[in-house]
C-alpha cells in the first residue's frame, strides 16, 4: 500500500471533497482567465495546496514548471526574490505558464512580503501566484487586495466516512467496527488527516486500540511522517531522517515504534510482492519494544537497520 494521503489526492476538481462552493467559484475563474494570484486558506489538511496544483494544472503548468516553497523554513527575502526571479523566465517547452505555491504564507516575513507586492500586482502573463495559508488575519491587507481570496471549510463527517469506506473497499483493509466513525470524527475535517489514520489505523484489532494509536499519533505527527518515509523511501536521505529524529527526541520512543509497525503492518496488507521483503525488514527491525532508559537509541538504531542493514 502507498501512502494513502498521496494515493488518493484529487488531481481535478471533480475529485476534490466538501468543498463545492469554492470549486464551482474556481471552476469560473479559472475559465474566464481574469485572476492570476489566488489565497487559499482554512484548516490544514482541507485541500489549500491540493487546489493549488489543481487550478495549475488546469490553466497549463507543466508539473516540471510548478515551484511549490515552504514559507515556514524560506521566511527571508533573498529566497523570494529568488523565486519570483525563476518565474520571471517563460518556459521553453509546450506551455510557457509556471506557478509558484507558497505554502504556510503567513510566516514570510514583512520585507519578503513589501518585495512581492508588485509582483502579485501585476504577475507576468505566463505566471500564477498562490497563497496558502491556516492563519488569514497575519497576510497584509495589502496582498489580500491583490488576491481572489477563498475560505476552504473543515469538510463534514459523512463525506469523510464516505471516502474511507471507499479507500477500505479499494485496498482491501480490515477494519474493525467503529473505526471509521472514529476517523471520520477525530480528522476534525481534514481528508488527508483522515486518511493519515486510516493508515495508522489499519492493522488495529478494535476500535479501542485504534482510539490509542489516533490519540498518540495526533501528539506526534512527525511519527507518522517518519513511517511514511520509511514505507515510501521518498526523500529516505540521512540528513532527512536526522532533521525528523531530532524533532522527536522528546516523544516516547514507545510511542514512535507502535506508529511506525503499526503503519508498516497495514501497508503489507495490500502491498506489491516486491515490497514485501523490504517491510518485513521494517517490522523486523522495529520488533523490539524500547527501553524507556535508552532514550531514543532504539529508534536510532531501527532506523539505521533500515538505511544500511544489519552489517
Amino acid at each position: 500500500m502507498s501512502d494513502l494521503t498521496t494515493k488518493y489526492r484529487p488531481t481535478t476538481f471533480d475529485e476534490v471533497l466538501g468543498q463545492d462552493a469554492v470549486v464551482n467559484s474556481l471552476k469560473k475563474v479559472v475559465e474566464s482567465g481574469s485572476r492570476k494570484t489566488f489565497l487559499l486558506s482554512g484548516p490544514s489538511g482541507t485541500g489549500k495546496t491540493t487546489l493549488s496544483r489543481i487550478i495549475a494544472a488546469e490553466v497549463g503548468c507543466d508539473p516540471k514548471n510548478l515551484i511549490e516553497i515552504d514559507a515556514a523554513t524560506h521566511t527571508g527575502i533573498d529566497a523570494m526574490r529568488d523565486v519570483a526571479q525563476a518565474a520571471r523566465y517563460r518556459s521553453l517547452g509546450k506551455s510557457p505558464v509556471k506557478a509558484v505555491i507558497v505554502d504556510e504564507c503567513h510566516r514570510l516575513s514583512k520585507a519578503s512580503w513589501d518585495s512581492l507586492l508588485k509582483i502579485l500586482e501585476e504577475p507576468p502573463a505566463h505566471v500564477f501566484w498562490f497563497l496558502c495559508t491556516t492563519e488569514i488575519d497575519k497576510v497584509p491587507q495589502t496582498v489580500r487586495t491583490r488576491a481572489v481570496a477563498y475560505n476552504l471549510r473543515p469538510v463534514d463527517d459523512d463525506v469523510l466516512y464516505d471516502l474511507l469506506e471507499d479507500v477500505v473497499e479499494k485496498e482491501g483493509l480490515d477494519v474493525p467496527d467503529g473505526v471509521l466513525d472514529l476517523i471520520s470524527t477525530k480528522a476534525y475535517g481534514s481528508p488527508r488527516q483522515a486518511l493519515s489514520y486510516l493508515a495508522v489505523c489499519a492493522g488495529c484489532e478494535s476500535r479501542k486500540e485504534a482510539a490509542e494509536l489516533i490519540s498518540v499519533a495526533t501528539e506526534e505527527g512527525e511519527a507518522v511522517t517518519l513511517a511514511r518515509m520509511l514505507v515510501s523511501r521518498k526523500d529516505f536521505t540521512w540528513p532527512k531522517v536526522q532533521k525528523l529524529l531530532k524533532q522527536l527526541q522528546h516523544e516516547q520512543p514507545e510511542s514512535i515504534r507502535l506508529i511506525v509497525v503499526n503503519y508498516v503492518q497495514s501497508t503489507l496488507l495490500s502491498c506489491k510482492e516486491k515490497q514485501v521483503e523490504y517491510l518485513l525488514g521494517i517490522l523486523d527491525a522495529f520488533s523490539e519494544p524500547c527501553n524507556p532508559s535508552e532514550k531514543m537509541a532504539p529508534i536510532q538504531l531501527a532506523v539505521g537497520r533500515v538505511m544500511f542493514g544489519d552489517d
